[in-house]
């Protein structure tokens, strides 16, 4: 049987979306629409949940310069909040729902309400001003108070639970990648010390990855024939950067030599490329 997969998303006042009509999802989907429709929009509700699951919603909001910028702008309820809501087929025969309210408290992102729910199985049960009951695969009902985290996180926490409990989701967080090409950051380069969950190229490409990249861009651009990042010196705020070897003509117009093509020197399409 397949394993895990979301099978619908449901966005309210989150960005883009207002109130639009939940999407529904297969195992493979391809999102096509005009400039402005949502498209990210979607992505970035999954990307906030991710970042608040591993983090809390404090860290989740800050690429937004808060919750407000979350908000839809047409939203004109007190206090102002958005939703999301999700289903995961869990590889078997059932469905899961998972629903959450993130209200703006003087500029904080705190969770109002959270659920989750599979058929008459509730896991996940609000109870108002914030405080959640979690279900722990024990049976025994967890107060969850913190209002900067979702409950959803205790649940992920548990990798080892009886059967046709939510430790699916464990997995399916711990595998989850929320990518976000933005080519004019990846020509900034990044700081030289960063906290662990934030590696560096370096460290996180081993040889063989590194080798495939290559091999992946060069599908693109032939001309193209390694990778490298430079050296971090002089300091924990000194960026460092990746750079593309790319085989030019050099001294005359047959000889040719690999020069290193720092990442704010590549194109736009080339930087999105090697993302």
């Amino acid at each position: 049987m397949p394993g895990p997969f979301l099978t619908e998303i449901r966005l309210e006042r989150f960005k883009a979306a207002f109130k639009p009509a939940p999407v529904s999802l297969q195992q493979f989907n391809v999102i096509i629409g005009r400039n402005g429709s949502g498209k990210s929009t979607l992505l970035e509700a999954l990307q906030w949940l991710d970042t608040t699951l591993r983090h809390d919603t404090r860290r989740a909001s800050d690429r937004y310069s808060g919750i407000r910028d979350l908000i839809n702008l047409r939203s004109r309820m007190q206090p102002q909040y958005f939703e999301l809501g999700l289903r995961w087929h869990d590889g078997e025969s059932d469905d899961w729902a998972y629903h959450v309210v993130v209200v703006d408290d003087e500029g904080l992102a705190r969770v109002e309400r959270e659920s989750l729910v599979h058929r008459s199985d509730v896991y996940i049960e609000p109870r108002g001003g914030g405080l959640r009951l979690l279900v722990d695969p024990s049976g025994r009902p967890v107060e969850v108070r913190e209002p900067e985290r979702l409950a959803l996180g205790r649940v992920v926490d548990v990798p080892e639970a009886p059967s046709r409990s939510p430790a699916f989701l464990h997995d399916f967080w711990q595998r989850a990648v929320f990518l976000r090409l933005s080519p004019s950051d990846l020509a900034m380069g990044s700081r030289a010390r960063r906290a662990s969950y934030e590696p560096l190229l370096e460290s996180y490409l081993d040889e063989e990855q590194r080798e495939a990249l290559v091999e992946a861009v060069q599908e693109v651009l032939p001309s193209f024939s390694g990778l490298e990042v430079s050296e971090a010196s002089g300091g924990r705020d000194v960026r460092v950067h990746y750079s593309l070897l790319e085989t030019m003509p050099y001294r005359g117009p047959t000889g040719l030599s690999k020069f290193p093509i720092p990442a704010w020197m590549l194109s736009e399409g080339t930087r999105r490329i090697t993302a």
